[in-house]
């Protein structure tokens, strides 16, 4: 059941890609966990395990106030709906292949940063499509 929950997911997230960043729950806890750095970090390994006991603490406490809310099947479908990516990805990886094939090798470099966390000022194209295919295969 957790697979078919799963695929429902990834069908969900083809079907209407990313919720906006204002309630997209990924950005959400982008921000939450880039306050807790700010508050705790220190080049300490104990701070370190602060910050991802944290991390996995409210990933934990939201997952299972999810599943109370609307069940098991419904939560995994939407976690998997909102953290899937998967036709972002695609976009984004058409786009930079387009710009690639028309030449528009800034263009590319540009648009390729929203994937990568590398500086992409000095890649060449085989560069980009490298960034590309990695990203595509670490999500």
């Amino acid at each position: 059941m957790k697979g078919a929950a799963a695929l429902a997911g990834l069908l969900v997230d083809q079907r209407f890609g990313e919720p906006p960043t204002s309630v997209h729950p990924v950005v959400w806890f982008g921000k939450l966990m880039n306050g807790v750095e700010r508050r705790v970090y220190a080049d300490r390994r104990s701070n370190g395990v602060v910050h991802l006991a944290i991390g996995a603490g409210v990933a934990a406490v939201v997952g299972v106030g999810l599943r109370r809310l609307v069940g098991s099947t419904a939560a995994t479908i939407l976690a998997t709906a909102a953290c899937a990516a998967g036709k972002m990805l695609d976009e984004e990886a058409t786009t930079i292949a387009n710009f690639l094939q028309g030449g528009d090798v800034e263009a590319a470099r540009l648009r390729v940063k929203s994937l990568v966390g590398r500086d992409t000022a000095q890649l060449d194209e085989s560069e980009i499509s490298r960034a590309v295919i990695e990203s595509l295969a670490e999500n």
